[in-house]
């Protein structure tokens, strides 16, 4: 659609001085249980092109750090997700700095995170579990050492426990219940469901299978 009415640019602020109509379209994507929106200009200056995003663009979308963020964020913001109790219902928040993945992204790439390492040796961990995710309370570490540093609670009873199997068939870790799995990988609960009732074989390169012990 094309306007033939002033706009200031939505990065630098400034007033838009085209050679030509502009181009402007809307919409909206979810993250993490929430909507934002973006609005993308594309217009002419001095015989130029040029393009502005109101939002941030990132190129990170579904990658598996994007997917660490999204569903931090959702596990905080998000009452109908089935982890909210024990993050936003408790009172950990994600903060304001993190709101953007942005933000997130350059602490991460500072802060040891690698991109190529193997499954489970690089997940985020808060130093204080009853406190926010934040950079002074948060840090990169395997799955042992998150492990150790989890808080004590007990499981109510009648949950379903379930096998994350290794490439070779062999049982890598064994959670109580399909919830405490989807946490703790990232998976979706759902997803978990499907491959140990034989509907698929993975969920995001991950072999599931209800306990037998």
């Amino acid at each position: 659609m094309s306007y033939d009415i002033n706009l200031k640019d939505p990065v630098t602020n400034e007033v838009i001085e085209f050679d030509e109509p502009h181009q402007m379209k809307g919409g909206m994507y979810a993250v993490g249980g929430t909507r934002e929106a973006w609005l993308n200009i594309t217009y002419t200056r001095k015989g130029k092109t040029v393009k502005r995003m109101k939002d941030e663009h990132h190129g990170q979308w579904g990658t598996r750090l994007y997917r660490v963020w999204a569903n931090m964020k959702a596990r905080c913001n998000c009452p109908s997700r089935p982890e909210y109790k024990n993050y936003g219902g408790r009172g950990i928040r994600m903060c304001e700095e993190w709101q953007k993945f942005g933000a997130f992204y350059e602490w991460a790439m500072n802060n040891g995170y690698d991109p190529d390492a193997p499954f489970g040796k690089c997940t985020i961990d808060r130093i204080d579990n009853n406190g926010d995710y934040c950079p002074e309370n948060c840090r990169w570490t395997d799955m042992h050492s998150q492990d150790m540093n989890k808080r004590p609670y007990k499981k109510p009873a009648r949950r379903k426990p379930v096998d994350m199997i290794a490439e070779d068939g062999s049982i890598l870790k064994t959670f109580e219940s399909v919830q405490d799995a989807a946490e703790y990988s990232g998976c979706y609960h759902a997803a978990i469901v499907n491959v140990c009732r034989g509907r698929n074989k993975k969920t995001r390169g991950i072999r599931w299978q209800y306990s037998t012990k």
